[in-house]
């Protein structure tokens, strides 16, 4: 079962229709309010993680071949196939943040859509499924939500350490406040190396439990959310100095005119 598979095109069609727009009216280096666009070479650290990047698309890969040929789901494959191609494109292009934070985004909306898919049929009792095929969906989400986890790591170092720690936009403010689940493991962790792995694994689940003991994800959180509503906040301001701004313009224009 298909679920949401036209809604997913339709909803990133949008959004990168919306992007462009965007970016051809504002001369800014970001468009989508909040994807950077790079000039320039990728980060040092961008490129030292590529080996985690690389990791991360063979896997899904490897989960959409599964899903194309075991589970027979082709447009939910297909689907998942351009999103692997533009996870590639981005290797491929030097750790391209631009692309990288596209096919994060990507990941994040296929992760939502695959993970109801599997949810509501379950819940609803709409479709029975065998074991392997609810491990085999399962894997699905699973590593389009590690690669949007991934991305939004990358995306968090641009603005701590890379090209946009320079930037102006209220990213660059917000970045060293929201949290980061996939930092410690990227740092500490050799994908390609299979006791490093479990190892890292293992490590993050206990640093997690220990987390929740202590209160410290609510805090985390609480700081995120805030952190989200001041970016909110301090955007909506900007769209009303622009509004502003243009209202002044036709008033002029109207003045000239009459």
């Amino acid at each position: 079962m298909n679920f949401g598979g036209n809604a997913q095109s339709k909803l990133l069609g949008v959004a990168l229709k919306s992007g462009l727009a965007n970016g051809a009216a504002d001369s800014s280096n970001t468009f989508l309010f909040c994807i950077p666009i790079q000039v320039g070479p990728a980060s040092p650290y961008a490129r030292n993680v590529r080996h985690w990047f690389h990791a991360i698309l063979i896997m899904q890969a490897v989960v959409c071949a599964a899903r194309l040929l075991i589970l027979g789901d082709f447009l939910g494959g297909l689907w998942m196939a351009l999103l692997c191609a533009l996870g590639w494109y981005a290797w491929n292009q030097d750790m391209n943040i631009t692309y990288i934070c596209l096919w994060g985004l990507g990941c994040l909306v296929n992760g939502i859509f695959d993970m109801l898919s599997i949810i509501i049929p379950i819940v609803f009792n709409i479709l029975t499924l065998a074991v392997i095929d609810i491990f085999l969906r399962a894997l699905v989400p699973a590593s389009e939500l590690l690669g949007a986890a991934f991305s939004w790591h990358l995306y968090l170092d641009y603005f701590n350490s890379g090209g946009g720690s320079k930037d102006n936009s209220f990213m660059n403010s917000l970045a060293g406040s929201m949290p980061d689940p996939m930092g410690k493991l990227v740092d500490e962790v050799d994908p390609e190396e299979y006791r490093s792995l479990v190892a890292g694994v293992s490590k993050q689940g206990e640093q997690f439990q220990k987390s929740l003991e202590s209160g410290h994800v609510t805090k985390q959180v609480r700081k995120g959310a805030a952190a989200m509503q001041q970016g909110a906040e301090q955007l909506a301001e900007q769209l009303q100095q622009q509004q502003h701004h243009q209202q002044q313009h036709l008033q002029q224009q109207q003045q000239q005119q009459n």
